[in-house]
Order: structure tokens, then sequence, then C-alpha cells
């Protein structure tokens, strides 16, 4: 048969050629025709996908309205100025300001009885009557509202705070979001009987600057507003719907149509080059993450060094500082007390000297330990300096600091095991409680140092609380170190 058709050919050749020219035509019909309805699927899907996306766009923006209003309708000024209207007050946290800040293009305030009191238009005060104008489209969504309230509806969403009623309609002849709350008590302190509230409505228009942003933002091409539904073939239109159905207008735009014959071409091309960017991405991801993870623990531990003492790990003067004066502002709002603990080591120097400074290091350490293991977690124990510590009680009662006090001299009294010799030391502790007339921490130092100076002056191994005796005491020891020339207090052993 082939034979036959190749002679036939040589007479004939349209019999060779038209065969093979309808197979290419066919072929190049076919692989048209798939090229043509990929691109066409292509191009529907992404059209689809900029409807879906500008369709939650404006979902979302309709539900920001009524939080947008939420920061100044859930405020008892708000509720006090609808009773008294002060129309500057206004123009600052419900009209101007909404506009401004939020850009909502109308705003009007309402008393409990629907009467205008306030009006904004386009970011300037206006006469409460134009109210009038947007009336129509606006009594209704009132009338919802007072029934929510009436009934005691919840707030619509997780996020709000109160009921409202969001809706599409035409206001001043711009197609617009229109959203109405309730202007209520924060504190809950001003009683408003439900349904009677005062009520504040926001206007979004949808043309001008909102069609603009929505554009920009989800870069839309050729984004326009339209009455109609006046599209190209090679355009989409987004319908503005109103809760009722009607529509009020048409977002028109050019979507974004790619060619499937380009993305074919394209294909492999970003397939590789996505591989190559997600591989690169993620060694750049793994390293950021690794130098980051090494930048903290570094920047930790710089931060723990610079407020620890390197020897005892304890909190050195500056974290001592900042914590104490911390928990003396909180004292003067929570009424609750705060007691001081100044600790000196007894027969410290002895050891000291006799073992050297580095039994004295490894002495103090222990003690530091000792001493953080007798107290509770929500206390602090710092060391300032030498054998110097101090210990912040919170919220302590007489019987805790007692209880305490007689726990830590326990503690340090205990033998301790230091580079193969057992030495054996006391403590003295100086006390100072808050008070209402402790005016800050200094004073509060003071009162700690001048308490334990007195133990220290008993004998050491015991504590003293201070009290205005102790004022007397030292008041009178620095008028006779004076007579005298010497130092009025000595240093401590």
């Amino acid at each position: 048969m082939l034979t036959l058709l190749l002679r036939r050919s040589l007479i004939k050749p349209w019999l060779l050629i038209a065969p093979i020219g309808i197979a290419v035509v066919a072929i190049g019909f076919v692989v048209g025709a798939l090229l043509h309805w990929s691109a066409l699927q292509v191009d529907n899907a992404a059209a689809s996908r900029e409807k879906d996306t500008l369709a939650r766009a404006v979902h979302r923006s309709i539900q920001r309205i009524g939080k947008d209003q939420e920061a100044s309708t859930v405020w008892d000024d708000a509720v006090v100025h609808v009773i008294a209207p002060d129309a500057e007050w206004f123009d600052a946290n419900l009209g101007i300001w909404m506009h401004s800040y939020y850009g909502h293009d109308e705003t009007f305030v309402l008393d409990p009885h629907d009467r205008p009191i306030y009006a904004m238009i386009g970011g300037k005060r206006a006469a409460p009557e134009s109210y009038s104008s947007a009336r129509p489209a606006i009594s209704s969504l009132v009338r919802e509202l007072r029934k929510k309230m009436a009934s005691g509806a919840a707030a619509d969403g997780t996020d709000t705070q109160t009921p409202g009623v969001q809706d599409l309609a035409v206001v001043g002849g711009h197609p617009a979001i229109v959203s109405v709350k309730p202007i209520v008590s924060d504190t809950g302190k001003i009683e408003q009987a439900p349904g009677t509230e005062g009520i504040h409505v926001s206007v979004r228009y949808l043309d001008g600057d909102f069609a603009s942003r929505l554009a920009a933002n989800y870069q839309l091409n050729d984004a326009r507003f339209s009455w109609q539904d006046d599209k190209k073939p090679d355009q989409a239109a987004y319908p503005f719907v109103a809760r009722e159905g009607s529509v009020l207008g048409y977002l028109i735009w050019s979507p974004y149509l790619p060619g499937s014959s380009v993305r074919m071409a394209l294909q492999p091309a970003l397939a590789a080059a996505l591989a190559g960017i997600t591989i690169t991405i993620g060694i750049l991801v793994l390293a950021l993450r690794q130098g980051a993870s090494a930048l903290a623990k570094s920047e930790a531990l710089a931060c723990h060094l610079a407020e620890h003492d390197s020897l005892t790990n304890l909190p050195n003067r500056m974290l001592f500082n900042r914590r104490l004066q911390t928990l003396l502002d909180q004292t003067r709002t929570s009424k609750t007390r705060l007691a001081l603990l100044a600790i000196d080591l007894d027969r410290f120097k002895p050891v000291n000297d006799r073992l050297g400074h580095a039994a004295g290091d490894e002495l103090l350490r222990q003690v530091g330990a000792r001493l953080s293991y007798a107290v509770r977690d929500s206390d602090m124990v710092a060391r300032l300096g030498g054998d110097e510590f101090f210990v912040i009680l919170w919220e302590a009662g007489d019987e805790l600091i007692d209880a305490l006090c007689r726990r830590l001299l326990s503690v340090v009294q205990a033998p301790f095991d230091v580079l193969e010799d057992t030495v054996s030391i006391g403590v003295s502790i100086g006390v100072a409680v808050s008070s209402t007339d402790t005016v800050d921490e200094e004073q509060l130092v003071r009162r700690a140092d001048l308490a334990l100076y007195s133990a220290k002056r008993m004998g050491g191994g015991r504590h003293v609380r201070y009290s205005e005796t102790l004022e007397g005491l030292l008041t009178s020891r620095v008028a006779r170190a004076a007579r005298l020339e010497v130092s009025p207090i000595p240093a401590r052993a």
C-alpha cells in the first residue's frame, strides 16, 4: 500500500503532500486549541482570584469601619458629650478626627431620640441639619441598631466591643459604606437604658479615594467606579451589593491576564529559578536563624553579666536598685509592704586574712548560695560588694520577716567547707520595712544600714529592725564622733 502510494505520488504529488499537510494542520490546530484553552483557563483563574481578593477587601473594609468607630464610641467622655454636646470636642474625637485618621467621609452623632447633634462632611464640620439629606439611607440602620441594643444583643464579633449595623447605600450622591454604632460607657459607670444610647454614624464613599486605595493596595489596573456594568471584553467588574440585593455600582478594572504560551515558555525557567531561590532562601534563613540565635545568646549573656555579680552570680547593685525602685513604686499603689534586709558577715575578715583571697571568694560564693536557697522565689538576694548582701522581701509580714531572719542567721552560722578547711562565721542583719513615710529607695537602704549598724554594735549574730530610736542613737554618736574627730561609724568587720 505504501509502495503504491509512493508510486502515485510521483505522478500526482498532492497525494503525498495533502496527508502531510492535513496532519501538520491538524496537529497545529490541536496544539493551538490547547494553547488557547490553556491561556483562557489561566486568564479566567487570574480574574477570579482578583475578584475574590477584592470581595474580601471590601468585606474587611466594611468591618473595619465599625472597629474604627469603637476607638471613640466606647468611652465615658463620648457619652457625657452626647448629653452636653460640644462641637469642638466632637471635631477632635468623633468627627474631623475620623476623617483625618481613618479616612471616613461623613460622620453624624445622633442623640437618644435620633436627632442630629453633630455632622462632619468631607473633613469639615457641617450643620447638624445636613443629616436630613442622608437620613433616608441611614434611618433604617439606626432603627435596626436600636432594636439590637434594646434586646441586649452581644457584640458582632470577637474583636468588637459593641453591636453595630453596616450596609451599602447611596449617601450624598456617592455609593458608600454606612456603619452605625452605639456610644456607650467604657467603664460601665454611666447608666444607659438599653436602646436609648447616642448613635455614631460613619460614611465611607466607595468611589474616589476608596476605589483609588483599593487599586493601589491590590494592584488593580485601570480601576474606576461606574454606576453601570460598562466593562469592556477584556475587563472585569465587581458589583457593590447592598444587603437587600440592590446593586449600587461597580468597580471596573483590567485584570491581569497571563498568556498560556508565555506561561508555558517560562514555566521551566521559573520552576528552576523558584527552586534555586527556595534553596537559597532556605540556606539564608538557616544562616540568619543561627546567627540570630547566637546574637540573642550573646546579648542575653552580656545583659546578665551587666546585672549580676561576677563572683556569686547574684544580682549586682544596678539590678538591685532597679528592682527595689520598681517594688517601692508598687507598694505605693497596692498597699503591700516591702522589707529590705541589709546583711553583713561577722568574722569574715579574719578568715580572709588567714586563708587568703581565694578562700574568701569561695566563702562569699557559698554564702550567696545559702542566702538564695533560704529565701522565696519572689524575693531577691543581691551582693553589692565585699561581704555586703541585701535581700528584698516582697509582701513581707512581721512574722515572715522574723522567721526569715532567723533562718538566714541559722544557715550562715553553719560551718563552711572552704579549700579543704572548715570555717565558721556569723551574720548581722538590719531590717527596714517600707511605710507611707518611705520617700525612696535611698531612704529605705539608709534605714536598713542603720539597723545593721545597731546589730553590729550589739555584738552581731542577730537581726535588728529599724525604728526611730535608732536615729537618736546615730545623732548622738555623730556628735560624739565630731568631738573626738573620728569617723562616727567604724568599718565593718
